[in-house]
Order: C-alpha cells, then structure tokens, then sequence
C-alpha cells in the first residue's frame, strides 16, 4: 500500500493523470489517501486496455478493498462495492451490497431510487443459487413493499408482500410466511380490511406449529388487534390480545416488532389511554432502542403520534408536526398523505369542517395513490356537519347517511368510529329539523354502537347526545341522568376533546331552577376553560387558534360565560 501511495502521491504531484481529494480513515490502519482520475477519458483508456480476467479480478480485489474501507459505515460505500462484486462475478455478495445500497437511498428519502436499486437486486438474485437465494428474495421483497407502502401506493406494497409469502411458502419455511402475511396485512388494510382479517387469522394458525409459544402469541397478538381496528371493536378480541400480550412478556421479549407496538398503541388510544401512548413512544423512539430507522417505521411512529396528540387535545403540537412533515414530503418529492389525513381529522374536531371538506377533495381530485376510502368518509362528515350549520338538512342527512352504509363506504382503518360519528351527525341532523322522534331514534342507535366499544370520548358524545334529546322531549329527568353519566366519563377519562361540549349541555340541562344556578354557572365556567385550554395550544396568531374560537358552538358558550359574569364593582 505504502509503495502504490508514493506512486499516486508522485503521479498526482506532476499533474499528470490524477488528483489528490482527500483522506479516509481505515479502520486498525489509520488513513489512506485518495485519489481519482482528472478525466473520466484517462479512466476509460486504462480500463480498456486490461484483459477481461484482469478486469475481473481488480475488481473483485478493489470490492474486497472498499469493504475495509467503508466498515466503519457499511451502507456509505455499498453501491460502489456491489459495482465491483457484480462485475467480479461475485453473485451473491453484491446482492448484498445493492441491499444495503437500497436502505441507505431509503435513509436518505430517495425512495423511488430505493425501489430501483431493489428491483437491479432481484435481477441480479437469478444468477445465484436458488437453494441460497430465497432468505434474500424475501427480504428484498419485503423492503420493496415497505417502500411503496411508505409511499401510498398500496397495490404495488400488496403486491410485493404477497409475492414474498407466496415464495416462504413455497420453501415451507413457516415462521418466514407468517413475517410476510404480516406484512401483507399492511397495505390490505387499504385495499381489503376483510380478506386482511382472514389472512391474520391464517398466520395465527400457522404459528400453532412452530415450537415457539412467543412466536405464536405474537400472530394470536396480530389477529385480534387487526380485527379490532379494521372490522370492529369486540371486547373479546381485546382480551384474547391482553392474554397473548401477558405470554409475551413472560417469554422475557423487551420489545414488540414495530408493528405490533403500532397495533398495541392503537388499541390503547381506543380504550383512552392516550397519555400512555405518548409514553411508549418516547420509551420505544429508534434511539432509545437502536432500531435502525426505516420508512414504516417512521410511518408507524408518526401514525400513532398523530392520533395520540389529537386524543391529549395537543392540537397546537400535532399542527407542528403535521407540518414538518408535510415540508419533509415536498423536498422528498413523496405524498404526505398520513398527514392529510390526520390534518382534515383535526379540522373536523376544531369544527372546521370547510377547510375539512377542501383538504379532502384537494387530495382526492389530486390524485393521490393513497386509497381514498378514509377520505372520503372523512370528507362526508365534515360536509354533512357543515351542511348542518347552513341548514340544508337534506344534504346534511345523505352525506351521514353514506357514512354509515358499508355499500357505499367500505372499510378502512377504524371505519367504526367515523360511523358512529355519521350516526351522531344524523340524529343532530332531525334534531335540528325538529324531528324529535327521529333524532331519538338515531341517538339511540349512536349511543348502541359507541357503548359496543370501549371509547369513552364516544361513550361521553353518546350520552351528550341523549341529555341533549332529553331536553328536546321535555325530559328532565332522562336528560338529567343522560348528562350525569356523560360527566362520569370526565371523571373517569381524560377527553379534553369532547369535555366542552359535555359541559356546555350540563350548564344546560342542569341548570334550571334557582338552586341549580350555581352548578350551571360551573360547568359553563368549566366549558370555558377547556375550550380556552385547547385553543392556547396554538401560537396566537395561528388561523386555525382563530377559526376554532368563532365557530358558532364555542363562540356562544364564550358569550354566554361572558354575559353571566358578575358586575365588576366600582
């Protein structure tokens, strides 16, 4: 090395064929030097005057040489390595190579070249033996569909996993097909909710014979939790995972793979536990564990996150974040379209459903590879509720009622709560027309369905909803008990979304006669506060702070609270 340095320092010194551009640390051996041709010419000329052998084993020696080289970062250099290994004829090395090649594109955000260094790799895959091929085959596979399912593009994701559990199948290597079935449920929770149900059922009897209980518990984990977020809520299934969930942990296992924690968290924030969510995120984030940072991953993490703050009422939080992602996604060139998601969600709970409504559409018409079945559900409540406020009940009830309508509205991901929010919407909707036995009957339907589940922002609306109908029918009583067990929920529940408007109806309901002045004086007061809570997790000048403060339903609680204030004395 030291003899071949004094050429190139020499070489390099007279101007002549090379430069000098820079040093490298090596590891155990110091720092090289480097050097590279003044003109790619001069590169081309000594290449083509070695033999095809020599060629092949400079090669093979300089791939070999830059492995030493790139070892203290291993993805760095691996195009350039796997360059010389496939030129060498070394097969399956390079394969290698052109892996770690993809994650590095992938760490870097480029995410189509990612997919099209993976696709050289799978090319390259034929001319190794098939007998070593198919563990690599998987895993390339599996990367490729975590790009596109990054991405949006379901259909592409779907097709890569299943191609990759078709091929562990063919190889009868179980716990390889159970990891793909995983993975397929991805993208199916997009494209086929019900046919991923029954593939997560089928992976969790495949783990039935594998002689790993961990293992197999972990699938038992998978199937029910699906089922829960992509069918509907069943008590049952939530235990049938708490009791493999226990198994885990005995078993000694620090961690759940990424998705699974996902699914745990989700499961949580359904039960209202958002603040331990917030907490397992900070203890699970890649630098407390040591994950290597991934697409999905970081997807998994930024789709729990969101919801979490929306539960917490963070909103001002959740905002910054959506928008950095949304910065991330434009330089990246990729569809930021968790995060329109979540943004139009957000609009709908700070009654915005205009700007709702926009956004949705925007994405729609905008072509997005995303499946656009949560968006246009998302996108019919907030028109039906903004139909409400311009008294078009008609329009309002159609776009609540195609919520509700498994035909028109297939399944998604926690279809069941926007349900309950479209059956909420139509009785609101007969309420407001006046149509009280109607608006009863729906309130009821609403109130079935969200007590069939374990959301107590659900379960705390229902009730809302029933004192509020109570009132409607000159029930005091019904009203009075309605009420009283939606600020149960409070007492039991951190809802700080929904905690105004229960409020708001308790000033209402409870406030009748003179001896109840003073607790309809408290819960508007109450009402006020977290209204004024919610509001000041913006920055003051943030125009959505603005738009949620003159929305028509909290700016006549602030009224009100204002005119029953007390006189200032002189």
């Amino acid at each position: 090395v030291d003899e071949i340095e004094q050429v190139c320092e020499a070489l390099a010194a007279g101007a002549r064929f090379i430069r000098p551009v820079g040093l490298q640390e090596v590891p155990d051996e110091g720092f090289s030097a480097i050097y590279e041709f003044r003109h790619v010419l001069y590169r081309e000329a000594v290449y083509r005057s070695l033999s095809e052998m020599n060629r092949v084993r400079l090669h093979r020696r300089i791939g070999e040489r830059l492995k030493v080289l790139h070892a203290l970062d291993r993805l760095e250099g691996a195009a350039e390595i796997a360059m010389h290994l496939q030129r060498a004829g070394q097969h399956e090395d390079a394969v290698r190579h052109l892996v770690m090649a993809a994650q590095n594109a992938a760490r870097r955000f480029a995410y189509r070249g990612a997919i099209g260094i993976l696709q050289d790799a799978l090319e390259l895959l034929k001319k190794v033996d098939p007998v070593r091929r198919a563990e690599t085959e998987c895993l390339i596979l599996e990367q490729t569909g975590d790009i596109h399912y990054w991405l949006g593009d379901m259909s592409d994701s779907e097709r890569a996993y299943r191609t990759q559990a078709a091929l562990a199948a063919a190889a009868a290597d179980r716990n390889a097909e159970i990891r793909a079935l995983g993975r397929l449920l991805l993208p199916l929770g997009f494209i086929d909710p019900d046919r991923g149900v029954a593939l997560a059922e089928r992976a969790a009897a495949l783990s039935t014979d594998i002689d790993a209980p961990s293992s197999s518990a972990l699938a038992v984990m998978q199937a029910a939790a699906y089922r829960c977020v992509y069918d509907r809520w069943e008590e049952r299934e939530w235990q049938r995972w708490t009791a493999a969930f226990e198994l885990v942990q005995r078993s000694g296992q620090a961690h759940l793979p990424p998705y699974l924690e996902s699914l745990h968290c989700y499961l949580l924030l359904v039960r209202g536990a958002h603040r331990d969510v917030l907490r397992r995120i900070e203890i699970q984030a890649p630098s407390a564990t040591h994950q290597t940072p991934t697409p999905v991953l970081h997807l998994f993490t930024m789709s729990v996150k969101t919801v979490a703050l929306m539960r917490a009422g963070r909103f001002g939080e959740l905002l910054q974040l959506l928008r950095a992602e949304q910065e991330l996604a434009a330089r990246n060139g990729t569809d930021p379209w968790l995060c329109v998601l979540r943004e139009a969600w957000l609009r709908t709970l700070l009654l915005d459903y205009e700007g709702a409504c926009r956004l949705c559409e925007r994405a729609v018409s905008g072509g997005t590879a995303y499946p656009t079945n949560q968006l246009r559900a998302i996108e019919s409540v907030a028109c039906g509720y903004r139909a409400l406020d311009r008294e078009q009940y008609l329009e309002a009830h159609e776009c609540f009622a195609r919520v509700c309508d498994l035909q028109a509205t297939p399944k998604f991901f926690l279809h069941w709560l926007w349900r309950m929010n479209a059956r909420a919407g139509l009785s609101e909707t007969w309420l407001r027309a006046g149509d009280i036995e109607q608006a009863r009957r729906h309130a009821d339907d609403f109130l079935e369905a969200a007590t069939s589940a374990a959301d107590p922002h659900m379960h705390a609306r229902a009730w809302d909803l029933q004192a509020r109908i109570g009132v409607a029918e000159h029930d005091a009583t019904a009203a009075r008990n309605a009420i009283q067990k939606a600020l149960a929920i409070l007492g039991d529940h951190d809802v700080p979304t929904v905690a105004w408007q229960v409020h708001a109806t308790a000033a209402r309901v409870l406030g009748r006669g003179k001896a109840a002045g003073a607790a309809a004086l408290s819960h508007r007061a109450h009402a006020v506060s977290c209204i004024t809570e919610l509001a000041n997790t913006f920055a003051p000048d943030e125009p959505l702070r603005a738009l949620f403060l003159s929305a028509a339903p909290v700016r006549q609680i602030v009224d009100s609270q204002q005119d029953a204030a007390p006189m200032p004395v002189a």
